[in-house]
């Protein structure tokens, strides 16, 4: 399957006139999620600015932002390609958090997606790291999706449906943008705020949802081995 799709790509990418970009869009898309690890730096170089060009889109109605949350969902699963020149897109999707920022364009899963993506994107020296995530306000971001992510875990024990598991896996996403940034040794603005409402989380998810309480607490031993925050905060 991944030969075939790879070839498949390769021959849009060469057409001129007659692309069909909806059919690249969604090779693209194939390609990057169903795959583990992309080592062809063509491959690479031809599906991620295909996919950011749709994140791009600035279109408000429903179906475009599924197919700018698909987009992101892709590029966020291209970070553990190594091959990729991650700095030369943090242009781009700095413009998309910051649209967003202003004008909340983007569903829960594509804005968690695009944060993904920007953390593998960093490559420079931590100083001009740390501004640009104090910018963008990491923190603050995650903060406030985790506060108003919380709502979610109450579902399973008020007897509501299972309809929340989308919710339940944002939040452990959420998680693991925490963890990338924590790994980068990046120190952000409003780790209190971040770490009190990662604490709520934690105790809301220690009897219903185990798996979401132990990468919180992951998280916790991350923060205290890499000495990013005051013990205070903590």
């Amino acid at each position: 399957m991944g030969k075939r799709l790879t070839k498949m790509i390769f021959e849009e990418e060469k057409k001129k006139d007659e692309k069909n970009e909806k059919l690249m869009i969604e090779l693209c898309e194939c390609c990057l999620m169903f795959n583990e690890r992309i080592y062809s730096i063509r491959l690479i170089s031809a599906c991620v600015p295909c996919l950011l060009k749709v994140a791009l889109r600035k279109d408000e109605s429903m179906e475009a932002q599924k197919e700018v949350e698909m987009s992101l969902l892709a590029l966020s699963s291209a970070i553990y390609s190594e091959e990729l020149r991650k700095e030369q897109y943090l242009n781009e999707i700095t413009e998309v958090i910051q649209y967003h920022q202003e004008h909340r364009n983007l569903t829960r899963l594509a804005d968690q997606s695009a944060w993904m993506f920007f953390i593998e994107c960093i490559n420079c020296d931590k100083k001009i790291e740390s501004e640009i995530v104090n910018e963008l306000q990491f923190s603050r971001e995650a903060a406030k999706e985790l506060e108003e992510l919380e709502i979610y875990v109450e579902w399973k024990k008020n007897g509501k449906s299972m309809s929340e598991l989308k919710e339940i896996e944002i939040i452990r996403r959420w998680y693991s943008a925490i963890c990338f940034n924590i790994q980068k040794k990046i120190r952000t603005q409003e780790n209190g705020r971040l770490i009190a409402s990662m604490i709520r989380m934690c105790g809301k998810t220690k009897n219903n949802y185990r798996c979401v309480y132990f990468e919180c607490a992951m998280v916790f031993e991350f923060i205290l081995n890499g000495e990013l925050v005051d013990y205070d905060d903590l």
